[in-house]
């Protein structure tokens, strides 16, 4: 299938969908590629999803106050109980509805979302793998907006316990301890998300003044 526009978009993220449906708007014949969902890192894996667990976990913490005697006259004799499967999946609900309201403006924008991974041939056409078959795009303008992604460290390749930012959102169990490489507002985010939940965090930043090591622990677990 071959498939010529006017302009080509690659990459569904904040930079993208927002060209492709200025694009639109003017009346010019846009399509946007996109190999994971519409949205891009800060929706899909980044700043909502970790905006939405650090909702619940101070939502948890805040219960937890209330354990055994409580304050204010309020208690829970037992303490809440945490189910990371059901916040994950309340997070994922989320995700899905903002990743739908972005395919709802491209479509009213009049941009075609084409869903798989785009390999380019020369400076104005690129092969896309869909669930369809292939399609071959043509463009007079094309506009790359590829993202990013998570960086290995050389001598610690994700795998196992390793895992990038992404894992660390959809982690089904909590730890019970948890080291962060990077005290960065990624890092600085999701340690104080899994603090509040209960696991005993260790954030590593080389660049903090007084040395190496910040340490923060809570006194609640699962």
């Amino acid at each position: 299938m071959a498939r010529n526009c006017k302009v080509l978009i690659v990459g569904a993220g904040p930079g993208g969908y927002v060209a492709a449906i200025r694009a639109g708007q003017l009346d010019l014949d846009t399509v946007i590629v996109e190999g994971d969902r519409a949205g891009g890192t800060c929706l899909i894996r980044g700043c909502i999803p970790s905006k939405a667990v650090i909702h619940a976990a101070t939502r948890f913490e805040e219960l937890g106050a209330h354990a055994g005697e409580g304050e204010m006259g309020i208690s829970l004799p037992d303490g809440p109980m945490l189910n990371m499967g059901k916040l994950v999946a309340w997070k994922e609900s989320i995700v899905d509805k903002l990743n739908s309201g972005v395919e709802t403006l491209l479509k009213k924008a009049g941009v075609e979302l084409v869903k798989g991974w785009a390999t380019f041939r020369d400076g104005k056409t690129c092969d896309v793998e869909t669930s369809e078959g292939s399609v071959t795009i043509t463009a007079e303008h094309v506009i790359l907006a590829t993202g990013s992604r998570a960086t290995e460290l050389p001598f610690m390749p994700f795998g196992g316990n390793i895992i990038s930012s992404t894992e660390a959102l959809e982690l089904k169990e909590l730890p019970r301890k948890l080291v962060i490489i990077g005290a960065g507002y990624i890092g600085l985010e999701l340690g104080s998300v899994y603090a509040a939940l209960g696991s005993a965090v260790t954030v590593v930043e080389r660049r903090l003044p007084s040395g190496v090591l910040v340490i923060t622990t809570r006194r609640w677990t699962s």
